[in-house]
């Protein structure tokens, strides 16, 4: 009984014992202790119910065990779960490897660790970018960004590193998942796709075989409907097949075929085989195909085809006729490969070499190439024409002949440098002579060439160019005696410049003080002798005195127009407005009994030399204002435009005395003057100095004007743009 009690306290299963368990060990406790028999809800069993009390025991005895047993058969099998599912993680047919947020791989299977060949404790704790190809590094990072932001990855192919430093190809997946803290695991799933990368990398070859095969097989048997399934079968693998009937409907496409077209195989059987053609052959191509197609050739060739979205592409095509026994054909298999990629860079290569071509014709440029593997020396037209010879059809030319062309005095020099360039396998650049054939002149050569080396790192060929520069040499040795004698003419002219200013200096000392005597004895004399003096003679001494000061101010016009081209421009921004209002307000203020009304408009800023071209707006608005001396109320308007080719056109106009428009070109002119000194008084020279002010300047000035209806000025000048 004990033993019976014992047991049946023990854990059934992964549950504690039952209630009904419970209730008979109870009552198992009360028949071993000699009572009749208790239940757990404290009854008393009475005692004809003991045997049926035992015989329940021993059922759930049995119940137990069995129950004991299948744990230990689920045991066994859980275990065997967890070592099939080992197996299957460490000996997949793919990589597995998971990396952290940080990129640092933390777990690897055997089948990654195999396929990289690297051991396992070389892998965890790396970063993932130790093994991948650094050509492909761009491909990983952009999808496993892509993985991050949007949760999504977009499967791709690249390369991996093995330990011996070779790649591996591998077809990429991956997913994220998401731990504590915002911590992420990266886990990426590795195919190896290098058989099939080599399979790609065959096709060539293979669509080569199957042709080669398809002509064979056609010219011994019939194919049958099943020989032919598995035929286009083995095809549908390696390139873009379509049968069609006899008359040229489409009677079979491949999925291949399909994917390049952009048409589904239902648009495409029951059409003509028209509906792809691009338009890029002429009528006279696809005869010639058809008439050898349909004797029972196999035709092969280039064709450009169009697809359902109206883009291009070209194929290269083998197209096999299938025939009954009379010879004739029933069907025909087209065979295609894609190449648009090579007939785009083809397009290109003649595109560029138009283009080089264009250019070295454009230039004059010779070319040549010298194969130094054959001695083979290659001149292109251009290089027949500057030496003046017969161009030769394909160009090889002997060494000799541009040796005997070019000086004696510079063969060897020429000789020693070229044989450097094929030494260190690099460039060079020279300049000699040559008798051109045609004339017997001497012309000037400038080459320069480049060595092209193999894998030995030793020059192979030598390319170069070859340029006639005797124009330009003769016009740099032009250009050479004109700066000579720029630069004595400058000398000249700085000696000159010395000598005027020192001319200058004296005229302005020794003419000054003479002036300042008979300015300064007239003023005295009048004073001093005012009683003894009548009315014309004071009004003499007054002539005196306002001649020797006009005389005076003549001297400072002059010595201000010839320092002026001495002076250094300094450029900056001027605001033409505010000027323009400051002068006109300091020479009214030198008048006040006079009325001068201003209409001054919007003046934009300039460039210039400030100091200068204050002296351009004295000049211009005291003209406007000495000028309507006679009018009632003088009008001067300010204003400005802007001019596409000249930049801002500045004016000054007013109501005054104008002059004849015939006589403008003289308004500019030292010394030059279209009215009497009585009538207006000036020395002739402001205008010369506005004039000479606004040329440094790059701008120009001019007049418009009629008589007694006023004169307008005009100036440009930069803008500040």
């Amino acid at each position: 009984m004990e033993e019976l009690s014992s047991s049946l306290t023990k854990d059934p299963g992964l549950g504690g014992p039952s209630p009904e368990l419970v209730d008979l060990r109870m009552r198992a406790e009360a028949l071993a202790n000699g009572k009749v028999g208790i239940s757990r809800n404290g009854g008393i069993i009475p005692s004809d119910e003991m045997g049926r009390v035992f015989h329940d025991l021993e059922v759930y005895q049995i119940e137990l065990e069995m129950q004991n047993e299948e744990l230990r058969h689920f045991q066994v099998a859980l275990a065997a779960a967890r070592s099939r599912y080992f197996d299957l993680y460490e000996f997949a047919p793919v990589g597995y490897l998971a990396l952290s947020h940080q990129g640092l791989i933390e777990k690897a299977n055997l089948s990654a660790s195999a396929m990289l060949e690297f051991a396992r404790n070389e892998i965890i704790t790396k970063p993932i970018s130790r093994f991948i190809h650094p050509d492909d590094q761009d491909i990983f990072y952009l999808a496993r960004k892509q993985l991050l932001l949007t949760g999504s990855f977009e499967n791709c192919d690249l390369r991996m590193l093995k330990a011996t430093g070779d790649s591996v190809w591998v077809h990429l997946s991956a997913t994220i998942t998401h731990g504590e803290e915002d911590a992420s695991e990266l886990r990426l799933i590795l195919t190896n796709i290098s058989a099939r990368k080599q399979a790609e990398q065959e096709i060539f070859r293979l669509n080569a075989e199957l042709e080669q095969r398809v002509k064979d097989r056609t010219a011994e048997l019939e194919i049958s409907n099943t020989t032919l399934a598995q035929f286009k079968a083995a095809l549908d693998e390696h390139a873009l097949v379509t049968i069609t009937d006899a008359a040229g409907k489409i009677t079979y496409a491949n999925e291949k075929f399909c994917d390049t077209s952009n048409y589904t195989r239902e648009e495409l059987v029951g059409q003509s085989h028209h509906l792809v053609n691009s338009g890029h052959h002429d009528t006279e191509f696809f005869k010639e195909l058809w008439q050898s197609i349909g004797a029972g050739k196999v035709w092969k060739g280039e064709i450009k085809n169009r697809t359902k979205n109206g883009s291009f592409y070209w194929v290269n095509t083998t197209i096999v006729p299938f025939l009954i026994r009379e010879g004739k054909p029933f069907q025909y298999i087209a065979i295609r490969t894609d190449i648009t990629k090579r007939k785009n860079m083809e397009e290109a290569l003649v595109e560029s070499e138009e283009r080089r071509r264009l250019a070295v014709e454009a230039a004059d440029i010779g070319v040549w190439e010298w194969d130094l593997q054959t001695q083979q020396l290659r001149w292109e037209a251009n290089m027949f024409k500057i030496y003046g010879l017969e161009p030769l059809g394909d160009g090889i030319t002997p060494y000799d002949t541009w040796a005997n062309a070019v000086l004696p005095a510079d063969l060897p020099e020429q000789e020693a440098q070229l044989g450097q360039v094929i030494a260190t396998g690099g460039r060079g650049r020279r300049e000699f002579r040559i008798t051109r054939a045609t004339d017997g002149k001497v012309r000037t050569i400038q080459a320069s060439e480049m060595a092209a080396n193999g894998h030995d790192g030793k020059a192979k060929r030598i390319v170069g160019i070859n340029i006639d520069v005797t124009e330009r040499k003769e016009a740099e040795g032009e250009i050479q005696k004109l700066n000579d004698d720029l630069s004595r003419r400058a000398v000249e002219l700085e000696r000159a410049n010395r000598e005027l200013e020192a001319f200058s200096y004296s005229v302005s000392h020794d003419l000054r003080a003479p002036l300042r005597a008979i300015d300064g004895f007239s003023r005295m004399l009048a004073e001093d002798c005012t009683e003894k003096l009548t009315a014309e003679d004071q009004r003499k001494l007054e002539i005196i005195r306002s001649e020797a000061q006009r005389m005076g101010k003549l001297i400072d016009d002059l010595l201000m127009f010839s320092r002026l081209g001495r002076q250094n421009l300094e450029a900056s921004e001027i605001d033409m407005q505010a000027l323009a209002k400051e002068v006109f307000d300091e020479l009214m203020n030198s008048e006040p009994e006079r009325k001068v009304h201003l209409d001054l408009r919007s003046l934009p800023k300039a460039i210039g030399t400030q100091a200068m071209i204050r002296q351009v707006w004295t000049n211009l608005i005291s003209n406007g204002i000495k000028f309507t001396k006679h009018r009632e109320a003088g009008e001067i308007e300010i204003g400005a435009s802007e001019s596409a080719t000249e930049g801002w056109v500045y004016y000054v106009k007013d109501n005054g005395a104008g002059f004849d428009k015939r006589y403008a070109d003289k308004l500019f002119g030292v010394f030059q003057r279209l009215h009497s000194q009585q009538e207006f008084q000036g020395t002739g020279v402001g205008l010369a100095l506005a004039q000479r002010i606004v040329q440094r300047h790059g701008g120009r000035i001019w007049a418009e004007a009629e008589v007694d209806h006023g004169a307008t000025f005009y100036f440009t000048l930069p803008n500040s743009k």
